[in-house]
């Protein structure tokens, strides 16, 4: 059995224990791993993310929020962030003031909101950085938190050459 199969098998069987469904039984866990084993694409979807929405996103959010990274790091980050503004946007759009959809469930200015954040966590946290730091992985998780991080020190270098 191949490293695909084994990780859809496990999935499968994960997926069966955390279903609290009264329609499965064994027999539905018997054909979710004969399906694991034989097809494990039907199993294990690819990502959600196509490639027409990979082009979507702006390549100027991308260097903001994962400037420095390797390049195969960089779309990884920019989709954690953009999650993340969808994922939390009641809690996001209470926090810097500004709406982060429109009426249509689209991203109004994610680079803008990104900003915002980065500066409520400046407001906050004032001169703590590594306080600030660690409440915004702890907040956001790793990917995203230190994203935004990250923008905040741009921020900071950007507000000191202006004066």
């Amino acid at each position: 059995m191949n490293s695909i199969a084994r990780k859809c098998l496990f999935l499968t069987v994960f997926l069966f224990c955390c279903s609290n469904r009264p329609t499965d039984g064994p027999h539905d866990l018997a054909r979710m791993v004969d399906l694991a084993i034989t097809e494990p694409k039907k199993v294990l979807p690819e990502s959600s993310t196509t490639k027409q929405e990979i082009v979507t996103i702006d390549p100027g959010f991308i260097t903001l929020v994962a400037a420095g990274l390797p390049p195969d790091r960089q779309l990884l980050i920019a989709k954690a962030v953009i999650y993340l503004l969808r994922s939390r946007t009641i809690e996001i759009e209470s926090w810097i003031g500004e709406r982060v959809l429109d009426d249509y469930g689209n991203l109004v200015d994610p680079a803008c909101s990104v900003r915002s954040m980065a500066t409520m966590g400046i407001r906050k946290f004032g001169g703590n950085r590594p306080a600030m730091r660690r409440a915004l992985i702890s907040d956001f998780g790793v990917d995203a938190g230190l994203a935004i991080y990250r923008v905040s020190e741009t921020e900071i270098a950007r507000k000191t050459r202006k004066n």
